[in-house]
Parts: structure tokens; C-alpha cells; sequence
């Protein structure tokens, strides 16, 4: 039951995210809003877990010589993919940022044939056509006009490689490695990068 609340918690805060960012982004530039949702998100995982423990970690992760793999797997999901994203909502709408980010799951597959050598089921070209029609139902507004989309949205479709490419990365080569010093790479990498970003550019 417990695992059950934590999912419905995850969706409940993944499903706010587009909209408050947006509203965040009134006032502020994507770097900045990335920035700050990424060492928000490393003071509460160093909280949680201790900064000692997590620097421990890193001397393991670093004996093992899986830095690099954690490095490309951060500037991915932590620095390339939200910005991306924020950039996006900067530009287009919350709805078309939630409905090609769902390209991010086609993305992780046709990644993981290639790179994974996993087999993709029938039942995943059905999903696939189904995403593929619902994509094209709503940018046509029920077949009614022309395509919708902007150039704009290509910022959501490059975001959605990144983390596909970040989940194919995780995947191979991080699954072992525990999820919070994962996150805590992710997002202290993009925090850092980003407010880099901000200072100089």
C-alpha cells in the first residue's frame, strides 16, 4: 500500500510541474527556474540521506570507473533534457509540452533495440500507434484542422531524446548504483551548469 501512495504522489508532482514552471517562467528565465528546481532537489536529497554517505558513494563509484557513464547519464536527464523542456514552455503550450514529452517512451525503446538489444513486444506498436493517433487527434484538433505544431515543440522533442538517452544510459551501465546518488548527480550537475548558464551568458 505504501509503494501505491508513493506512485500516486510521483504522478500528483509530475503532472504539477509543466504548469508551475510555466508560471515560474513569467517572471524568471528558464535557467534560473531549472537552477533552482535542480539544488532544491540536492539540498532535500542531502538531507534525507547525509552528505558524508553520499561522498562515500562517490569514492566507490569512482574506484569502479563508472563516473562517466554517471556524468553523460546527468547532463541528460539533469542538464539537457529540463532545460530543454523549459525552454519549450517558454514558447509553446503546456499541452504540447505533456504530449510530446510522451515521446520520451518511443525514444527509450527504439534506444534500447540498439544499444540494449531488448526485443519490442506487438503489444508496444499498438501503444506506439496509439500515442502516434492521439498526438495526431490533438495537434488537429479532431481531424478538424492542420497540424497544430510549432517549431517550437522541436525544444520538447529534443528534451524527450535526452531522457530517453539518459534512461538507456541508467540502464546499461548505473542500474546498480544506488537512485539517490543518481539523483543527486542529475541534479547537481544540471543545478551548477545552469547557474553557470545564468552567471555568464
Amino acid at each position: 500500500m505504501g509503494y501505491k501512495i508513493k506512485a500516486l504522489l510521483s504522478i500528483i508532482l509530475f503532472a504539477t510541474y509543466p504548469t508551475f514552471s510555466k508560471i515560474a517562467m513569467e517572471r524568471n528565465s528558464p535557467g534560473v527556474v531549472n537552477a533552482v528546481v535542480e539544488m532544491v532537489s540536492v539540498f532535500v536529497i542531502l538531507f534525507c540521506f547525509g552528505a558524508l554517505f553520499e561522498i562515500k558513494k562517490y569514492i566507490r563509484v569512482y574506484k569502479r570507473h563508472e563516473f562517466l557513464p554517471l556524468i553523460f547519464m546527468a547532463l541528460g536527464a539533469g542538464v539537457f533534457g529540463p532545460f530543454l523542456y523549459l525552454l519549450g514552455l517558454e514558447r509553446a503550450s503546456v499541452l504540447n509540452a505533456v504530449l510530446l514529452l510522451a515521446l520520451q517512451t518511443p525514444f527509450t525503446a527504439i534506444l534500447s533495440v540498439f544499444l540494449l538489444r531488448e526485443r519490442i513486444s506487438p503489444n508496444y506498436y499498438l501503444s506506439l500507434a496509439a500515442l502516434i493517433f492521439g498526438m495526431v487527434l490533438y495537434s488537429t484538433d479532431g481531424f478538424i484542422h492542420d497540424v497544430s505544431f510549432s517549431w517550437n515543440d522541436l525544444y520538447f522533442i529534443g528534451s524527450a531524446f535526452s531522457f530517453a538517452s539518459a534512461n538507456v544510459v541508467y540502464k546499461k551501465w548505473l542500474s546498480h548504483v544506488s537512485y539517490d546518488m543518481v539523483l543527486l548527480t542529475r541534479n547537481a550537475l544540471g543545478g551548477i551548469l545552469m547557474i553557470l548558464g545564468v552567471m555568464f551568458f
